[in-house]
């Protein structure tokens, strides 16, 4: 049985309700210079663009009956073997990333190192402050910077995918 406290309990100075009307308003404030242009002239700024409707049509049409033609299939099935190579030597090389980088970014591999020395201690902090930046950039974004500086080069796509997932490995194994 869980002790009753003695203490009276509070309740909330802004309820579930007054939250809610806060994030309708802002929702609504948000919209409001989307909706404006309509609602001072409907004809101009139409909410629904027509012509998309046959785009969307043409999308869906495709999404649910496939084309499943021996000639794209002789494109698709080489491409999807390609895009897994590439998928698993990024994995690969993110496991490898990340276990190097885990182990430099362990403490007790510092403490074990360097014992009781304090010489060590700005390295450990300095290192772990390092993997924040290739886990904060998204593998498509290295793949871009990566594209200006080795062209469009397989090792390219693969170290892309292998910086921000070794990195987040890196940051795991460390505290292992």
């Amino acid at each position: 049985m869980v002790p009753q406290s003695t203490l009276d309990r509070q309740p909330p100075v802004w309820g579930v309700r007054v939250w809610g009307g806060l994030i309708l308003g802002a929702i609504a404030l948000a919209l409001l210079p989307v909706l404006l242009p309509y609602l001072q002239d409907p004809e101009a700024y139409p909410l629904v663009n027509g012509g998309g409707l046959t785009q969307l049509q043409a999308f869906w049409q495709a999404a649910l009956h496939p084309d499943l033609s021996q000639e794209l299939l002789r494109v698709v099935g080489p491409a999807t073997l390609t895009t897994l190579a590439y998928a698993v030597c990024g994995s690969s090389l993110s496991l490898l990333l990340g276990t190097v980088g885990g182990v430099l970014c362990s403490e007790l591999w510092w403490e074990s190192v360097f014992p009781g020395r304090r010489s060590a201690g700005f390295v450990w902090p300095l290192l772990r402050g390092l993997l924040v930046v290739p886990r904060g950039i998204h593998e498509l974004l290295w793949g871009l910077i990566l594209i200006h500086l080795w062209g469009t080069d397989p090792l390219t796509g693969i170290v892309a995918i292998a910086l921000p997932f070794g990195a987040a490995t890196a940051k795991i194994f460390s505290k292992i």
